[in-house]
């Protein structure tokens, strides 16, 4: 019976759409009055004094998506907000975030342990014709459940305008939505988020039966195909991916992020069809040249360089995107690689000491770390490695690499030391240098 109604209703929606007509959008207001209503409906949901952190925003430029982050972080009063930096460090190097732009909840918890946090708060700002749609999906840390806050903003806000570029320098072209396709869209990325695609699938392939035009539907029908695909390594969910991203541009053939959705999915085929890493390039420029400031299109592009084994390119991308966004910590991550590459070490130092300045992040201790232990300067190898033990003791790669140092200059105790608390947390292959060190000792 629940099957039969909800094919009556979008049945009915369909006729709705073809008839062209699209009813008054009512209950728009503006951003500022968004973000403290937010605040007041997340206040009311926790117990005062409740630690939180407010993630990535993800927005269509990333001045609005800093913006509205640090603009709602900044205006709690009953909960107790801590810093930003960890928490989107953290993010940032998700895979799933880097891949979706969307924070998972199984991140969020991860994060909200690491950092302290009881409630974790992620979002987005999608912008259509009619209005701009501010969602938020708040964590709850110890029962992994969410809650979402969800507000239309009109397109006309000062405050709004102020913040986000224009159509012409985005390459955006906001369509016209009807709510049931919109509710659908929004309850597909909600189990993005909940990492069940085949469900996530089920409520974009009803959004598209509701509104065939719906160009956001298919881009994010296509991100799950490529989502699993990545974490199914199944070959036909990048076909379906890049099918669901061609029939978003040819919707809108100004439609930058699916040009790059589509290069991204014809990248992971690269590895066994070299040939589509320049497909994926073609991709990336046609994104770039839609939107000249899309940062993630050049890092994107520099990345698929970079597998061509083209530095000289992949480090130029990787600059442009950094120009763009200087706080895109995986442009300086990725170039910083790439200079290690190139073997020009006192470059790629530099990006890892930028990252390090941005945010103390332990895997860029280690980074930068290996990098003086390959260029023989020890001592400050030594310091790296020991700041990224004080950050993250439980992990064995900061043992490891300080015990490397330890060994190469002849303090076997205090190698051998460092290799067994590495074995204590999970690095068991270090089982042998252990014994061969203690050999050579004598012990």
């Amino acid at each position: 019976m629940k099957n039969i109604i909800c094919t009556i209703i979008i049945i009915m929606a369909v006729i709705f759409a073809a008839c062209g007509t699209t009813p008054a959008v009512t209950g728009l207001i503006g951003l500022d009055d968004a973000l403290d209503n937010a605040v007041q409906d997340i206040e009311s949901k926790l117990q005062s004094g409740t630690p939180i952190v407010v993630t990535v925003i993800t927005a269509p430029h990333h001045e609005a998506r800093d913006y509205i982050g640090d603009a709602l972080s900044s205006r709690f009063k009953n909960l107790k907000t801590l810093a930003r930096d960890s928490a989107l460090s953290a993010v940032e190097k998700e895979q799933d975030f880097q891949m979706s732009g969307i924070v998972s909840d199984e991140s969020a918890v991860g994060i909200g342990h690491f950092i302290g946090a009881q409630a974790v708060i992620s979002g987005d700002m999608k912008q259509f014709a009619d209005f701009t749609q501010l969602r938020l999906r708040i964590v709850d840390v110890k029962t992994s459940e969410a809650f979402v806050y969800m507000a239309r903003i009109n397109n006309n806000d000062r405050l709004l305008a102020n913040i986000l570029p224009t159509a012409a320098s985005s390459g955006n072209r906001p369509v016209r939505v009807l709510n049931i396709a919109l509710d659908l869209l929004n309850k597909g990325n909600d189990f993005i988020a909940a990492k069940k695609y085949d469900e996530a699938i089920k409520e974009f392939d009803q959004a598209i039966t509701v509104d065939e035009q719906f160009t956001e539907a298919f881009y994010g029908r296509g991100l799950v195909y490529y989502l699993r695909g990545v974490y199914k390594q199944n070959e036909s969910d990048f076909d379906q991916a890049i099918a669901d991203f061609t029939s978003a541009i040819r919707l809108n053939p100004y439609y930058a992020e699916a040009y790059w959705g589509r290069g991204r999915a014809l990248n992971h085929k690269g590895f066994k069809f070299p040939s589509n890493y320049d497909l994926a390039i073609t991709d990336y420029n046609s994104a770039i040249r839609i939107n000249p400031n899309f940062d993630g299109a050049y890092r994107s592009r520099g990345m698929t360089y970079e597998r061509k084994g083209d530095l000289v390119s992949a480090i130029e991308d990787y600059s442009e995107a950094i120009r763009i966004n200087p706080k895109l910590e995986g442009a300086y991550r990725s170039r910083g690689e790439a200079y290690s590459k190139k073997r020009d070490y006192d470059n790629a130092i530099a990006d890892f000491t930028s990252l390090l300045q941005i945010r103390s992040d332990y895997f860029d201790y280690v980074s930068r770390g290996n990098i003086y232990r390959i260029k023989g300067d020890f001592d400050r190898a030594m310091e790296d490695f020991r700041q990224a033990i004080q950050i993250n003791p439980n992990s064995p790669v900061g043992y490891t690499s300080r015990g490397r140092i330890y060994e190469t200059k002849g303090d076997l105790n205090s190698a051998i030391a460092d290799y067994e608390t590495a074995v204590r947390l999970g690095s068991s292959f270090l089982q042998r240098d252990i014994d061969r060190l203690k050999q050579q000792r004598g012990w």
